[in-house]
């Protein structure tokens, strides 16, 4: 109770449907709700507000100036031919600029050349590794054409010693 004493209390009360306002000795309506906010002198103020306008938003609309828009011509880019060709031609004469496209170009021959070899590689790669699917499946074939010839090598003989 102290610290509530040593704080000087202003009231104040606005209600959000525009009736009548409620008085600070009012206990509340359980539709109201009370809020508090400290201020830094230590002030403290409360206001009563319903519910009802928590429920939706004050919409204003904002206008914009569109004359503003209107006023201005639209810039046209990349009309002035003539300039940018001058200005090309200037930026080219520049022994930088050619040694750096030079360079450039050199770059990507060689990026491009190691493209190609690594493409290349990839290409052989799956070749050989083709390859090496065949033979092994000629060589499981081969195999097991001898496995069926041996296990029929018993019965060939049978049937040839019955058959005499």
């Amino acid at each position: 109770m102290e610290l509530s004493a040593k704080v000087v209390q202003r009231s104040s009360t606005i209600a959000a449907d525009g009736d009548a306002v409620p008085t600070p000795t009012d206990t509340g309506s359980p539709c109201e709700v009370r809020k508090s906010v400290s201020m830094d002198v230590g002030e403290a103020e409360a206001t009563r507000t319903t519910l009802s306008a928590f429920k939706g938003f004050n919409r204003r609309s904002i206008r914009r100036r569109s004359s503003k828009r209107f006023e201005r011509p639209e810039p046209t880019y990349g009309q002035d031919t003539e300039s940018y060709e001058s200005i090309r031609q200037r930026v080219f004469q520049e022994r930088a600029v050619t040694n750096a496209i030079d360079a450039l170009q050199e770059r990507w021959r060689m990026l491009m050349f190691m493209y190609n070899d690594c493409v290349d590689l990839n290409e052989t790669r799956k070749q050989r590794k083709l390859t090496k699917l065949c033979i092994i499946r000629q060589f499981e074939l081969t195999i097991i054409v001898v496995l069926f010839l041996l296990m029929c090598l018993p019965i060939f003989i049978l049937v040839a010693i019955i058959l005499r």
